[in-house]
């Protein structure tokens, strides 16, 4: 491909294979040495090591190959592994209120932690809020 600047579409059609065929092979050869010997050897299918090859942490595409191979895991299973690495982790919830008068409150409730937990946190920062308003100096003036 380097050789000949071919696109993996112009090297399909050289071959006569399709560009998913291509691209799989390509993803193949960047994958760690180990991988690429499980596949050598049979130990694991060309399709498993491909959905290795989604994931972009190395280490972690060794441990999921390694146990993809130890555990005869097909693709789709491997597929599974590899989506829940991949997966963002969950986000935490955003909690908005908006008051008559135009004040508007926001909470972010981290993964773990409920709506009492966002309660609790909300009387503290209404705490804080006074406090830090009484001993504003024009707070002082605004109560004589």
């Amino acid at each position: 491909m380097g050789q000949n600047s071919w696109s993996t579409r112009q090297l399909a059609a050289e071959l006569a294979l399709s560009q998913a065929n291509i691209v799989r092979s390509l993803a193949l050869l960047e994958l760690p040495e180990s991988i690429q010997e499980q596949v050598e050897q049979g130990n694991l299918a060309p399709s498993v090591a491909y959905e290795v090859s989604k994931i972009e942490d190395r280490r972690l595409q060794e441990e999921i190959g390694r146990q993809a191979g130890l555990e005869r895991m097909t693709a789709v299973k491997v597929k599974e592994a590899v989506e829940r690495v991949k997966s963002p982790r969950p986000r935490p919830r955003r909690l908005e209120y908006r008051d008559p008068n135009g004040c508007m409150v926001y909470v972010t409730v981290p993964e773990g932690m409920d709506d009492d937990d966002a309660i609790s946190a909300l009387g503290r920062a209404a705490k804080h809020l006074r406090k830090e308003r009484a001993s504003r100096p024009e707070a002082a003036q605004d109560a004589a």
